[in-house]
């Protein structure tokens, strides 16, 4: 940046009275230097100052029609005071200041109030109503402008706190979701001194969101926090900002829900990420019209590809309980990739290994985030089975034991990759993928194993050849989901529970309830006592995430 600003002013006066046929086409800002401006230079490119009138064409009327559109919306919510502003230098600074402490938490208590109002939007329908004359047409989705309210501009005027929020992020929710590239979040903010997009300071907010431990004597997870994230998303979704970093959010959001069971909202707005996803085109690259563009780096690419397995993810997880509901994301092809390396993905640095797939045998070496995905891909065909009622009943019971042991192997592999010890550094990462494979081991068992309950539902009477493995599938791994308990209460206790997924929650509920059943039937003080200690667990996590105690104990 210095090198370019020494540059124009050594040139001084020899410059272009307009600017370079590049900067016009792709609305960046000219130095308009003579003979190659800065952009040009730092991009390797020709560099053309040629003012070649053009017929206006489509976009142009869209860009105009919503330039004017957004003159008579200012005029009309002008106000008395003016709009306070902040700009992406000073988040930039923020961004790279060292705070006192990154346990510190930002004074949020926003109230957005009238400053919510229902924006007016220039998408062009054409996108939806027929995607093929849109492509054909080589139409484009023009950016509205939206003014900020100073209610949430508020928010980031402290660059330190911001920077904090960012720190404790990347160093709790990002070690088991891991969506959103540091590289190129922190290029993002140091590359222009223009001002933050309203889909980044969205962005923003929910990560702090996400982020926040709620006091104990919090009435509700309904923050003032919560509340002004979801009203901010809904006023630049209405405007028509469709971004990553809006799908981000979304993400973000739900999982807040899904963490703290703020259902049904949780369930929407799970669904709703689905959507977006479809309507980005994220979720099948080759084939599907982009309404955000085409990629443009290999770290955008594997970003895009972590966000929809995100979706896919959350999509199984609040499925898990729900029975009967159809899930809102198809399965992904056997061709699909799987994420790469976590810690060389945050580094933007490209692999030399081989890609995995959803095909690849689970034998294989992967991330943890990769293994996260191929325990949402199984507990995808879990849920499939259990709300099947059509099938067959020989096929039925011959399915039903395959996804048992191909569950029961994956569980097996995964402390191959990290051991699952809470004395060892990583132990944390591996927790959402073993949860989740513990989850869809003991749906399967509760579906097989009592003939006079479960399966009258599924329509099967007679033989049932699953419930013995059911039984003592419930037995085992009722002992497993003990164990991984006790891992994880040393490894809080040690820790803190600031990094805990609200993913390991369902496992320990299953468990904890299947020993309530155990010691019923049995009378055995042991199966009391291993239910008392997974509970126990929960009570842990519940002071992080508040779903670890809505569950219902049997």
């Amino acid at each position: 940046m210095s090198q370019t600003r020494d540059r124009s002013d050594s040139i001084g006066a020899t410059r272009a009275p307009q600017a370079c046929s590049s900067c016009r086409k792709q609305k960046r800002k000219c130095d308009k230097v003579l003979p190659t401006c800065g952009l040009c230079v730092r991009m390797s490119r020709a560099c053309d100052y040629t003012d070649a009138s053009t017929t206006p064409t489509a976009d142009d009327f869209l860009n105009l029609r919503q330039k004017v559109e957004e003159l008579e919306d200012r005029l009309g919510r002008s106000r008395s005071h003016s709009t306070r502003s902040v700009s992406r230098s000073r988040l930039a600074s923020g961004f790279t200041s060292s705070p006192a402490s990154s346990n510190q938490g930002v004074n949020i208590l926003p109230t957005l109030g009238s400053s919510i109002q229902q924006p007016a939007t220039s998408f062009p329908a054409v996108f939806f109503l027929d995607s093929n004359a849109f492509d054909f047409a080589r139409l484009s989705i023009p950016r509205p402008q939206l003014s900020v309210p100073p209610d949430i501009l508020s928010i980031f005027e402290d660059g330190a706190a911001v920077q904090a929020a960012v720190e404790t992020y990347f160093a709790t929710v990002h070690t088991w979701l891991p969506i959103v590239s540091k590289k190129r979040l922190s290029q993002y903010l140091t590359n222009s001194n223009a001002e933050p997009n309203e889909d980044l300071l969205l962005l923003y907010l929910c990560m702090k969101l996400v982020t926040d431990i709620l006091p104990d004597n919090a009435p509700s997870a309904q923050t003032q926090l919560y509340l002004t994230s979801k009203q901010f998303y809904f006023m630049v979704e209405s405007k028509g900002i469709f971004s990553l970093q809006l799908m981000q959010a979304a993400i973000l959001l739900a999982t807040y829900e899904v963490g703290h069971a703020i259902y049904p909202a949780a369930y929407l707005s799970v669904g709703h990420c689905a959507r977006l996803g479809h309507a980005l085109g994220i979720h099948n690259k080759k084939n599907a019209l982009f309404m955000i563009g085409r990629v443009s780096s290999w770290t955008e690419s594997e970003e895009r590809r972590r966000v929809w397995w995100a979706v896919i993810l959350l999509d199984r997880y609040v499925n898990l309980g729900n029975h009967g509901h159809p899930l809102a994301t198809d399965d992904p092809n056997r061709d699909d990739y799987l994420p790469v390396g976590d810690a060389l993905w945050d580094q933007g640095e490209m692999q030399a290994n081989s890609p995995l797939y959803v095909s690849t045998s689970t034998s294989n070496p992967a991330a943890p985030y990769a293994r996260t995905c191929q325990a949402a891909n199984l507990m995808g065909h879990v849920i499939r089975h259990v709300n099947d009622r059509t099938l067959d009943l020989t096929f039925r019971f011959q399915e039903a034991a395959q996804l048992d042991r191909t569950v029961r192997a994956f569980s097996a592999i995964l402390p191959q990759d990290i051991p699952f010890d809470s004395t060892f550094p990583d132990a944390n990462l591996m927790c959402t993928p073993m949860a989740l494979a513990y989850s869809s081991l003991l749906s399967i068992y509760d579906l097989y194993s009592c003939t006079d309950h479960n399966m009258e539902h599924a329509g099967v009477a007679g033989d049932n050849p699953m419930q013995e493995i059911a039984i003592n599938g419930l037995k085992t791994y009722g002992q497993e989901v003990l164990r991984f308990a006790g891992v994880l209460r040393n490894m809080f206790q040690a820790n803190g529970t600031d990094a805990a997924s609200p993913l390991v929650c369902d496992c320990l509920y299953q468990a904890a309830a299947t020993m309530a059943w155990l010691m019923r039937e049995t009378n055995s003080v042991e199966y009391g006592q291993a239910m008392t200690g997974i509970k126990n667990t929960l009570r842990i996590i519940a002071g992080r995430w508040r779903v670890a105690g809505e569950f219902p104990y049997q």
